[in-house]
């Protein structure tokens, strides 16, 4: 039961515009910003001639995908979703970098 003190806040996104829980005044340099982006590049182009290496394999295919082909395409998989959300992380910081380094104009 929740009194009138205990109500439920809200669900808001970790990275959310304004910035607000655990993530509330934190900023990622644009070294690391940087950084992060480049792995996430990487990421895009490591991975998928990976997998196209995987693919010409004579143990991916017998009578279809064999459970080697399997293994590495889930690998790939999940590296390149963490590889786009580390550079997802990445542009944001930086666009986070470059937005507190613009001077903003003050209203008379």
């Amino acid at each position: 039961m929740f009194t009138v003190n205990d109500e439920p806040r809200p669900r808001r996104l970790l990275l959310s515009s304004g910035a607000e829980g655990i993530m509330a005044g934190m900023r990622l340099t644009r070294r690391v910003s940087g950084f992060l982006i480049g792995f996430g590049i990487w990421s895009w182009i490591i991975w998928p001639t990976f997998l196209k290496n995987i693919w010409q394999d004579e143990r991916s295919w017998q009578d279809g995908p064999t459970g080697f082909f399997t293994v590495h395409l889930l690998l790939t998989a999940v590296s390149l979703a963490l590889g786009t959300a580390i550079g997802w992380l990445g542009i944001r910081g930086w666009r986070a970098v470059r937005a507190d380094s613009t001077p903003t104009a003050q209203h008379s």
